[in-house]
């Protein structure tokens, strides 16, 4: 799973550079908030 994420950032940082760059690090930033509130809430 990790791998394929990681192969697709790759892959659009190689195609779209900069703006790959900044939607895939949005998208990481989404689901770490997400299980940073799933942790807080499983205690």
């Amino acid at each position: 799973m990790c791998a394929e994420i990681l192969h697709t950032f790759f892959k659009m940082t190689e195609t779209l550079d900069l703006k790959g760059f900044v939607c895939v690090g949005m998208i990481f930033a989404y689901i770490e908030s997400e299980r940073t509130q799933i942790r807080e809430e499983g205690g």
